[in-house]
């Protein structure tokens, strides 16, 4: 299963020291260069090496768009990681798009690609039996990745797993 991701999950989850749960998802993960060259601006050397190792491991691969004009296109609406990002997985006819802000989900919603986010691995975490706890998950990701996450958001998701 194929998956690109934008730079919001990769970064969180490598700065919460969460790689192997994107791993444990897919074994191959396509990282856009744009995406990749965001990430290196994460600013925790821990962080960094988690990525440089996931690429050197071979997990994660760092791709190039090759249809520029539809990464000019998006760049209309997008940021330059959100739009290689979109671009390559249709390029690619990736099963997952992994993107966590809403401007970009919509529109690669509406060009038909499946979208899920860092809380979505972290559901999925949960109910494949990788972790015991999603709020453990939700705090990590909160505290350690940086990422925002609606209180609304996280009652939902924690309801629907049963905790």
């Amino acid at each position: 299963m194929l998956v690109v991701t934008d730079n919001s999950p990769l970064t969180a989850l490598a700065l919460a020291d969460l790689m192997h749960l994107l791993r444990a998802r897919w074994p191959l993960v396509i990282v856009p260069q744009a995406v990749w060259d965001e990430s290196r601006h994460v600013g925790d050397t821990a962080a960094l090496q988690r990525l440089d190792a996931a690429r050197a491991d071979g997990w994660l691969e760092v791709r190039h768009a090759l249809q520029t004009d539809e990464v000019a296109r998006l760049r209309a609406k997008l940021d330059a990681g959100e739009s290689e990002a979109i671009a390559l997985a249709l390029e690619l006819k990736a099963e997952w798009l992994l993107i966590d802000e809403l401007k970009g989900r919509n529109v690669a919603k509406q060009l038909g690609l499946a979208v899920t986010g860092t809380l979505g691995l972290l559901i999925w975490a949960k109910m494949s039996g990788r972790s015991p706890s999603l709020r453990e998950l939700i705090d990590l990701v909160e505290s350690r990745g940086e990422l925002y996450l609606s209180q609304e958001l996280k009652e939902s998701a924690l309801a629907a797993v049963g905790e």
